[in-house]
C-alpha cells in the first residue's frame, strides 16, 4: 500500500516547530503504541474479532468528549468536534443531505473526514485503512449521531484518500439530519494541530485502556502475541534496510538508533534492560490501569523485532512487573 499524504504531512516535519521535545516524543510514542496494540491484535486474532475492540473504543472515546456536545444540535455538535484534531464536513448532493440508496432502499447521508488522529496513525505506520483503527472513528460518529439526533446510525468508511475519508452513514432507525445543516471545517495552524493531536491521542489511549479488558479479559498471552505480530512487521522493515540478519548485540545497537528518544536498550549476558522507554513513561503519566497489558505488548513487540533482525526464533521473558528486564530465549 502506498502511503497517503495527510493534510499536515509527515509529523517528522513538526519537530523543529515544537518548543518541547517531550510533545513530539509523546505524539510519536502514542502513534506507535496504538499501532502495536490495536493493529497487532488485529493481526493476531483476525480483523473480525478485533472489530469489537474498535466499536467499544469509539463509544468510550465519545463519552470522554460528550460533555462538550451535550445539549447541542447537530451543526453545533459537529462544530464542537471540529475544534479538536478532527475535521468533519457535511457532504451535499444537489443541495440535499439525505438520499435513498438505490441498492438497499435505505436513507443514507455522507460526511467528509478531512482529518482525525486515526489518519495520522495509518499514515505514519503505513497501515491499510478500513480496519479496527478506522472502526474506532466510525463508532465515535455513530455515538455522536445517536446522542444528538436520537436514532440509530451505521457509519462505514466508503473511501480513504490522500486528503480525506468519505464516510457513508445509513439511517437504521430514527430521524434524518436536516438538509439545512452545513458544516465546513477550517484547517488549524500546524502548531495548534500538534497540540490538539497530542490531546486527542491521549484520549484514544485512555479509551483503549478502559476497553481492552472487556474484549480480551486482560489476557497477557494475547497482549504478548499482538505485540510480537506487529514487531515482526516492523522488524521486516528494519531488516530490509540492513540487508542481512545480525547478532543480538548488533540488533540492540540498530534498535537504539532507530528508536532514538523513544527507547534505549542495553544487554548484559542474556538479559536486555530498558534504560529508557517513553512508552512506559506514558503509562505512568496517563495513569493507565491496564499497565501490565501494555508492558506485555511491548515485551512481545521487542521479541518480534529481534526475531526478524537475528533470523532466529526469539522470545523474551519479563523478569519484573514492568518488563524492563527481559531474558532472551533464542532457538
Amino acid at each position: 500500500m502506498s502511503k497517503a499524504i495527510s493534510e499536515h504531512d509527515n509529523l517528522a516535519m513538526v519537530k523543529p516547530l515544537v518548543s518541547e521535545e517531550e510533545i513530539y516524543l509523546d505524539i510519536e510514542a502514542m502513534i506507535k503504541l496504538m499501532a502495536i496494540t490495536v493493529r497487532g491484535l488485529e493481526l493476531a486474532v483476525g480483523q473480525r474479532s478485533a472489530m469489537a475492540l474498535g466499536t467499544i473504543m469509539g463509544s468510550q472515546l465519545y463519552k470522554s468528549m460528550s460533555p462538550s456536545i451535550k445539549g447541542k444540535n447537530l451543526k453545533e455538535a459537529l462544530e464542537a468536534v471540529n475544534t479538536r484534531s478532527f475535521r468533519i464536513d457535511v457532504y451535499k448532493m444537489r443541495g440535499k443531505v439525505v438520499h435513498e440508496d438505490p441498492q438497499t432502499g435505505r436513507k443514507v447521508f455522507y460526511y467528509v473526514g478531512r482529518e482525525c488522529p486515526i489518519r495520522q496513525i495509518l499514515y505514519h505506520e503505513d497501515i491499510p485503512a478500513g480496519g479496527t483503527l478506522c472502526r474506532i472513528m466510525c463508532s465515535f460518529v455513530e455515538q455522536l449521531l445517536a446522542d444528538v439526533l436520537g436514532g440509530k446510525y451505521s457509519v462505514k468508511l466508503l473511501r480513504y484518500g490522500p486528503n480525506a475519508c468519505f464516510l457513508r452513514v445509513e439511517i437504521v432507525n430514527g430521524p434524518q439530519p436536516p438538509d439545512d445543516v452545513a458544516v465546513y471545517s477550517k484547517k488549524p495552524s500546524l502548531e495548534e494541530y500538534v497540540m490538539l493531536l497530542r490531546e486527542d491521542l491521549r484520549s484514544i489511549l485512555v479509551a483503549f485502556d478502559a476497553t481492552v479488558d472487556r474484549v480480551l479479559g486482560g489476557n497477557p498471552t494475547m497482549s504478548y502475541m499482538a505485540g510480537k505480530r506487529y514487531g515482526l512487521l516492523d522488524g521486516d522493515n528494519l531488516l530490509s534496510t540492513i540487508g542481512r540478519t545480525i547478532s543480538v548485540d548488533e540488533a540492540i545497537t540498530v534498535l537504539n538508533v532507530a528508536y532514538k528518544g523513544l527507547l534505549e536498550l542495553s544487554k548484559e549476558g542474556d538479559v536486555i534492560s530498558l534504560e529508557r522507554s517513553v512508552f512506559h513513561d506514558l503509562v505512568e503519566k496517563l495513569q493507565l490501569g491496564r499497565a501490565v497489558f501494555i508492558y506485555r505488548t511491548l515485551q512481545g513487540y521487542l521479541a518480534g523485532l529481534l526475531e526478524r533482525l537475528t533470523g532466529h526464533r526469539v522470545d523474551l521473558r519479563g523478569l519484573d512487573e514492568k518488563a524492563t528486564q527481559l531474558k532472551i530465549l533464542m532457538r
